[in-house]
């Protein structure tokens, strides 16, 4: 008993919480919490429910309330006005046990005689007595008032004088709990809580109208009256997003256009494949799709409020009202058939921030300017709306709180990270059309050496002018200032080629970070495979216990060995980077180092059965191999990934054949992959560092996301060009590089 009820409940907000959801389930239109607890002890205190809900026969309580574990809700899913119930467990009444010693319990069903009990949860603190031989007291009063709910009033726009309670009656139903003893005093912060608590219990987006909430206490009377719903006022931007069992994701964003001078809206239409790239699963093609059939179909709904003095129009709070809003209604919560799911979103609890957005922020803290900018926790709002009959691998934890981190709820999170990667991809391109700032063009490392180079060699003519007109500044003085100026110049010099072997730090850098990305794709590879030889080794064990296995272990074998071979291949490959050294600028057949790639590459897309279909046509430029090495590898590991969340063969296309461009030579390079592609909002922000749609099996942001990043910094430094567009063949992603040959 006190492991199911007041020890697995963390406070005594969250117990009220629970018996209010219980009056939802009895459908009941208004709830009315009394807390009678100022300036005395507890033992005097009391907490009283009511609502107008369908209430309990006596028949009800003895087969249904005072059977621990047993929900009739299993069965009668439903309110007779079609509203659907929420709980499941048949534990949640006692809750109570969490808020004070003794229950008097007082109900009315329609047609029935009125029920009226008492229990004390003391009686069920002796160890090992029977749950039986505790006694349930009947009252000998069972007679209560029924609340009926306040009226809105659209003159005052408020709600009038809560309307008086009538006696209950077969005609008048409902259910009223007395709890006395208190175990814990209420103070003025516990009622603010609770109120706060209550506004969010059910959707702030008006998805439940039929349920009104009353408090009635005195211990901080300002809280009294119908619960109000947080007030949503106009955010900078505001996405609405659904997710449909055919895998699209439909919906709408609605932002502010500075040239328009009003708000806009743009409609949303994008395969879930495209919005999020969850890692794929299996080694064959028809275990590797990300199905969203897991999760189901489900909706959200996004505010993204900047806290900016430059959103005006789209906000209708001063900003320090909209930092107070912020502080107290800030998060992404989980509604399930309009009743929240806790602890999703409350800010300043450790699951509130469920979403990682505090370190996704600081991981990447490029502001609005940036393609890969991220909103912080306390710049958004919003819900996710599921269902238990249509999410039903959504499943609550053993406790009062959280759902279950299984593959679904993981799914769920990287659905919401593609929608809030939507969100902020809108909120840069808004922020470019209104900055009134020239935008910064962006230098490559070897841009700017080259800058720095030309500034350098003006600094020095200026000191060679200088010298020749300090003899007539006098012989001593003339000493001087030429000594400084040798210093100087010689300062220059030592810079000029300190910027040189900065530069050539930056290639090796690049090197070494494409060696990072292939070992990090090699743990991976290995942590996958030998998570598979594991399971595929127990089935063994079991199989070897049948009649006649032969067949079957070795069928299984055959996979766990394959595996072997998959991580064998990407080590191999993997280490073998390690041995590279190309950072001197010859004439380089690409055709050729591409080819050496592939064959070191092919073991590990054979072992992930990935056909590779190459076009190498003969190209011979004046390049760092290491360039050439740093984008080839980049592009196709990036293609591994996602071609492996193909269902149809796995397919990666690479050509490359000589091209001019603008009277320069140079050479085209083009990967494709058969993988989902990549949605046009994004085929920008993924050049960028740290950029990801990745994410894992618990729907965590994963990858460094610092292989593209790679490929533009060499384009960059080449003064090349890169693209991205949808593969006509293979329907995936296609990047076309072209980078000049060496002085051309």
């Amino acid at each position: 008993m006190l492991t199911w009820g007041r020890e697995s409940i963390k406070d005594h907000t969250t117990a009220v919480l629970e018996l209010v959801k219980n009056s939802y389930d009895a459908g009941a239109t208004i709830v009315v919490v009394g807390i009678r607890a100022s300036g005395s002890a507890t033992h005097n205190a009391s907490i009283t429910i009511s609502d107008d809900g369908a209430g309990m026969s006596w028949i009800d309580v003895e087969e249904h309330w005072l059977r621990l574990g047993y929900s009739a809700k299993r069965k009668e899913t439903f309110t007779r006005t079609g509203r659907r119930k929420t709980g499941e467990k048949g534990v949640g009444r006692i809750s109570a046990d969490r808020l004070g010693c003794v229950l008097e319990m007082r109900s009315q069903s329609d047609s029935q005689n009125t029920v009226g009990l008492a229990v004390d949860w003391r009686d069920f603190e002796h160890p090992g007595r029977d749950l039986e031989s505790v006694s349930v007291q009947e009252l000998s009063s069972s007679g209560f008032l029924v609340p009926r709910p306040s009226i809105w009033n659209e003159k005052q726009q408020t709600y009038d004088p809560p309307p008086a309670p009538i006696p209950n009656s077969s005609e008048k139903t409902g259910t009223e709990l007395i709890i006395k003893e208190l175990r814990q005093n209420w103070e003025s912060r516990d009622v603010a809580e609770l109120q706060r608590m209550l506004a969010l219990l059910t959707s702030p987006f008006d998805t439940v109208k039929d349920f009104q909430i009353r408090i009635e206490n005195d211990v901080a009377i300002e809280y009294n009256g119908v619960v109000p719903s947080p007030l949503w006022t106009h955010p900078a931007i505001e996405g609405e997003f659904e997710l449909r069992s055919d895998g699209m994701v439909v919906g709408s964003v609605k932002h502010w256009r500075q040239d328009a001078g009003e708000r806009v809206t743009t409609a949303v239409s994008i395969p879930f494949g495209q919005l999020v790239h969850p890692k794929p699963r299996g080694v064959s093609p028809s275990a590797s799709i990300n199905s969203v059939s897991c999760l189901g179909p489900l909706s959200v709904k996004l505010l993204f409020y900047p806290q900016r003095t430059d959103t005006s129009g789209t906000q209708s709070l001063q900003l320090s009202e909209l930092r107070e809003f912020l502080r107290m209604n800030a998060g992404i919560r989980v509604y399930r058939d309009g009743i929240r799911v806790p602890p999703y979103g409350d800010q300043g609890r450790p699951e509130g921030d469920w979403l990682g957005l505090g370190d996704r922020k600081a991981r990447n803290p490029a502001g609005p300017g940036r393609p890969d900018f991220r909103v912080s926790p306390y710049q958004l709002a919003g819900a996710i709306f599921i269902g238990r009959d249509s999410n039903p691998e959504l499943i609550d934890t053993s406790g009062r709180e959280g759902l279950v981190s299984g593959a679904a709820f993981g799914m769920m999170r990287s659905f919401l990270l593609g929608c809030l990667n939507r969100l902020e991809s809108q909120y840069h391109e808004d922020f470019l059309a209104r900055t009134t700032e020239p935008e910064i063009q962006q230098l490559s490392p070897r841009g700017t050496v080259d800058e720095l180079r030309i500034r350098l060699f003006d600094l020095a003519s200026t000191i060679k002018r200088a010298e020749e007109t300090l003899p007539g500044l006098g012989i001593n003085r003339s000493q001087d200032v030429i000594e400084q100026l040798a210093s100087t110049t010689l300062s220059l010099n030592n810079a000029e080629k300190a910027f040189e072997e900065l530069i050539t730090q930056s290639g090796v850098s690049r090197t070494l970070a494409t060696i990072g990305i292939a070992a990090a794709t090699f743990g991976h590879e290995t942590q996958s495979g030998l998570d598979s030889v594991k399971a595929i080794l127990g089935t063994v064990k079991i199989l070897l216990n049948n009649e006649d296995p032969i067949d079957e272990v070795l069928s299984e074998l055959d996979k766990a060995i394959r595996e072997a071979e998959k991580v064998a291949a990407w080590g191999g490959f993997a280490l073998g980077r390690v041995r590279r050294d190309r950072r001197v600028r010859r004439n380089t057949d690409i055709a050729a180092l591409i080819e050496e790639i592939l064959s070191e590459m092919k073991p590990a897309l054979d072992a992930s059965t990935i056909e590779i279909i190459s076009k190498l046509s003969p190209v011979k430029a004046r390049v760092f191999a290491m360039d050439i090495e740093c984008v080839v590898i980049n592009l196709l590991t990036n293609a591994y990934y996602f071609s492996m969340h193909s269902s149809n063969l796995r397919r990666i296309a690479i050509a490359v054949r000589s091209k001019e461009v603008l009277g320069r030579s140079g050479f085209e390079l083009v990967v494709g992959d058969s993988g989902p592609g990549v949605e046009v909002g994004n085929r920008e922000r993924i050049w960028n560092p740290l950029f990801t749609t990745k994410t894992n099996e618990e729907g965590k942001e994963v990858g460094t996301g610092l292989g593209l990043a790679l490929v533009n910094a060499v384009v960059m430094d080449a003064k090349g060009m890169r693209t991205i567009d949808a593969d006509p063949t293979l329907g995936g992603a296609r990047f076309t590089i072209w980078l000049p040959e060496f002085g051309s």
